[in-house]
């Protein structure tokens, strides 16, 4: 009986978990490298239920090979950089924070007292987002902060 040959050479490696191709048949990201972020973090949490589940040694094997042996996106890392650094600067947060959101597939939909952005018609699953123009006391930003990360779903993506 012959073995099915592999190709281990370097460079058939992909820096994103899931292929270009499955990518753009799943919709758009918001930043590079999403999808991929979320199928680590769904086979974290699928690991941590394994054996509880009845999941079969052999699959657990490949679920903890897949994670050991592959990375969160930079992007991923650069997104949550930038709305920790936003939060820092109280005067100007909502405004940092509503460009951010701007980049990463919300428009503005109202700018009266609050900044009102929801998520581009592509973007499905993602809530709309009120930013005030004016915190109202010193943890206004951090609040901002978490409330964004947590609509993103980016919180858990990260060890």
């Amino acid at each position: 009986m012959s073995e099915r040959p592999y190709d281990v050479s370097l460079g058939n490696i992909e820096e994103n978990l899931l292929s270009q191709n499955l990518v753009e048949r799943t919709g758009l990201e918001i930043y590079e490298g999403e999808f991929s972020d979320r199928v680590r973090a769904a086979i974290r949490s699928c690991l941590t239920h394994a054996e509880a589940d009845g999941l079969d040694k052999r699959s657990i094997f490949v679920l903890e090979s897949i994670i050991k042996n592959t990375f969160f996106s930079d992007d991923l890392v650069d997104l949550k950089s930038e709305i920790k650094r936003a939060a820092t600067d109280m005067k100007r947060s909502s405004s940092e924070m509503r460009d951010i959101l701007l980049r990463h597939g919300y428009v503005e939909k109202a700018d009266k007292k609050h900044i009102r952005l929801e998520a581009k018609s592509a973007f499905m699953g993602l809530d709309p987002v009120t930013l005030s123009k004016t915190p109202s006391d010193h943890r206004g930003p951090q609040n901002t902060k978490s409330q964004i990360e947590k609509t993103l779903g980016i919180t858990k993506l990260v060890d």
